[in-house]
């Protein structure tokens, strides 16, 4: 019977950015390849696009591959995987930016912790995008979409998975909800897991020093060329217990990772901790802390700093502030002239099992019953709109979703073909809730034409995403399957 550390695999995985000279590209060739040597001695390769023919590793054959890898090749995508007794290490190049992954046993993995992790700091620092260190189990636990997949390797974390469709209406699990997901956003990885490398580049969707303030890790330190290094608690294989768990979640909430991009088309449905408002210029963070400076839900908040990064000119600015919430927070549009307040969210709910009524559910109690005191209460209108695609306006369950609504009463109209409308009321207050056609983003009341440019085709961006992550875990896949 193998010991809890024989079962696991530690997966290392590092992206270069795009390299300018072929000399220090074949630097970084040499380097990946003096690793691997010192990990393990590889029994077999495999090379190229097919990935089926497995050869007899023999170094002279792998230096005369990594000899014919170029920056100034007409082959988009080259690969080279060295196949071991104590695991597997991938070369890839996509466009002359290189990715490495390692894929070890926990004892190769402590027998040469310090060497890999100098490497990843080193390589960090010369021209590192991104890199982690983490547990395969808990990777796949957060990652793996299929249902199938998940019951094959045994993966029971979490015992209850939040469950979606696919493309191909299959019902899997809605990854983005789970705290080490990886969201990829702009060619980078958001996600929070036992060691993490961030570099420069993250500035531009986060302030650095939102990372550099990041509270409840066990170790925090920045490296040369603005990396900045991140452990969140002690040994990689201890990332199931309900601490460790509870430091994950904490730190991709209070950097606001799930509010980048939605992977799902409805959201995290987890009340934020940190919010964004960009300018093509500038990026404006509010973290939302308590009494203590502790990271809190928006609802629960009284202290707000705020965080400014002028990325045309490099200024940083923060301040911190006490305070409550008003009507300003909730409903950032305000009509003066019809005394009317808006806040709005486009929403895909087709791929929700319950057609979205847990997501609309989440939202307007995030809004109702108000949780602020705000004299426009008292004469301004308060209006939330999901702007939705019109095959899911046409077909949503109003009824379910009034059944599940925390109000005194709720009246439903339909304002027009391309609006439905609810008219939420409970102790003494009200708020209209609207469900528009979101081709029509500019046909009700309100400005809102700076919205046209996320009206970008909402199920095309999902199918991409799906099939980034399972060409992500398909090798992986197989690697486990076979243990």
């Amino acid at each position: 019977m193998p010991t809890k550390e024989q079962a696991h695999t530690i997966y290392c995985l590092m992206q270069l950015a795009h390299l300018e000279t072929e000399e220090s590209f074949r630097q970084q060739l040499d380097d990946w390849f003096s690793l691997c040597r010192i990990l393990m001695e590889p029994e077999s390769y495999l090379v190229g696009e097919d990935m089926t023919d497995s050869h007899l590793y023999k170094k002279e054959e792998i230096a005369t591959i990594l000899a014919n890898f170029s920056l100034k090749t007409d082959t988009p995508f080259q690969s080279l995987i060295l196949k071991g007794p104590g695991g597997d290490l991938v070369l890839k190049v996509f466009h002359g930016s290189i990715h490495m992954m390692f894929t070890i046993t926990y004892e190769i993995f402590t027998a040469y912790q310090l060497i890999i992790e100098n490497f990843f700091d080193e390589k960090m620092c010369q021209k590192g995008v991104y890199a982690y260190i983490r547990d395969m189990q808990e990777f796949l636990s957060h990652n793996l979409l299929s249902l199938q997949d998940r019951q094959t390797l045994a993966i029971n974390h979490p015992k209850y998975p939040p469950l979606m469709y696919n493309t191909l209406h299959e019902q899997v699990v809605d990854c983005s909800q789970l705290a080490g997901y990886d969201c990829q956003y702009h060619g980078l990885i958001f996600t929070s897991c036992w060691k993490m490398w961030f570099s420069p580049v993250y500035g531009q969707w986060i302030p650095k020093q939102a990372f550099l303030d990041v509270q409840q890790v066990n170790d925090l330190t920045e490296l040369s060329n603005g990396v900045i290094r991140i452990t969140l608690h002690e040994n990689p294989l201890d990332w199931h217990l309900a601490a460790n768990l509870d430091f994950q979640r904490m730190f991709r909430d209070q950097l606001g990772f799930d509010r980048l991009e939605w992977d799902n088309g409805v959201g995290v449905l987890r009340e934020p901790y940190a919010e964004f408002f960009r300018s093509p210029d500038q990026i404006r963070m509010i973290q939302y802390q308590n009494n203590y400076l502790q990271p809190v839900g928006k609802n629960q908040a009284t202290y707000f700093f705020t965080r400014i990064s002028n990325m045309k000119t490099g200024a940083y600015s923060e301040s911190g502030v006490f305070g409550k919430l008003n009507s300003k927070a909730y409903f950032p549009w305000q009509d003066d002239e019809q005394k009317r307040m808006y806040s709005y969210m486009i929403i895909d709910p087709s791929l929700m099992i319950d057609q979205g009524v847990e997501a609309f559910t989440f939202y307007i109690h995030q809004y109702f019953p108000f949780s602020f005191k705000d004299n426009k209460l008292e004469d301004y209108q308060p209006i939330l709109r999901f702007y939705i695609p019109e095959e899911s306006l046409n077909s949503f369950p109003f009824e379910m979703l009034i059944g599940e609504l925390d109000a005194d009463s709720v009246q439903f109209y339909r304002k027009k073909e391309d609006c439905s409308q609810l008219l939420i009321k409970k102790n003494q207050q009200k708020m209209w809730v609207q469900f528009v056609n979101v081709m029509n983003i500019d046909g009700i009341d309100g400005d809102f034409s700076d919205l046209n440019k996320h009206n970008q085709g909402l199920s095309d961006k999902l199918k991409h995403t799906w099939q980034t992550a399972k060409n992500k875990c398909r090798y992986l896949l197989g690697k486990q399957n076979k243990t």
